[in-house]
């Protein structure tokens, strides 16, 4: 979620009703105009034609897994889709081998950038894949990309478990300082937003940047930050 100067929050009286899956679907030739846009994250979905081993890399000074997967997308294009570190696990525990080119995949919360001369997707530590989900994107690709020997079995997988959490038991978490991310939901009402306080971070690790020879740069990332996000305190 990201707040900039002009966010007004308004109280909903009546809750709608809200589907149990929500995407931005990309397309190939919309890749350009969401490059290096870390803040509005993107979706893909398609069918996966090949996919790597697991290669061992370094990002960012960390030592990580990735795998690079071909998808097969219903206009045709194929595109190159990247994942890194819990993302890779996620894919080998959903996908058997010799399934793959029966998977129709859903990856969301990816990024575009490029890899090697070429515009490819990326995962981030919010993404999540569904193989073969009952929605009407999925459903497509049975009269269209997928051969009539490899059916796709449309099923709808249980959602990833997120445990839910009061503030009070949120403030008293100790956190193991080796596990890389922990996540939680916690239904709270935002009461207001500290006035005079906001700066301008890194969207990546949300570092403040410093200015260098005209442009910003991250220490902690030990890169330079072509954009900045708006950073908030919020009160819940």
């Amino acid at each position: 979620m990201s707040f900039s100067r002009k966010t007004t929050v308004e109280h909903v009286p009546d809750v709608p009703s809200i589907p149990a899956f929500k995407f931005k679907f990309l397309k190939a030739s919309e890749m350009a105009s969401k490059l290096n846009d870390v803040v509005v994250l993107s979706d893909v979905v398609g069918q996966v034609v090949q996919h790597s081993d697991a290669i061992k890399t370094t990002n960012l000074a960390r030592k990580t897994i990735r795998k690079e997967l071909q998808l097969k997308l219903i206009e045709g294009d194929v595109v190159k889709v990247i994942i890194w570190g819990r993302v890779v696990a996620d894919f080998d525990k959903l996908i058997k081998p010799g399934d793959d080119e029966q998977v129709i995949l859903v990856v969301t919360a990816v990024s575009v950038k490029p890899f090697l001369g070429e515009l490819c997707f990326n995962s981030s530590g919010s993404t999540v894949l569904y193989p073969n989900l009952d929605i009407p994107e999925v459903k497509a690709f049975t009269t269209r990309n997928v051969q009539p020997q490899q059916p796709v079995f449309v099923e709808l997988p249980p959602p990833p478990f997120i445990p839910n959490i009061t503030l009070s038991e949120l403030l008293e978490l100790q956190l193991d300082p080796d596990n890389e991310e922990c996540v939680y939901a916690v239904e709270c009402i935002v009461v207001g937003i500290k006035p005079f306080w906001c700066y301008m971070g890194c969207p990546t690790c949300v570092l403040k940047p410093i200015e260098r020879h005209g442009e910003y740069y991250c220490v902690k990332c030990n890169k330079p930050t072509p954009t900045r996000a708006a950073k908030y305190r919020i009160q819940l």
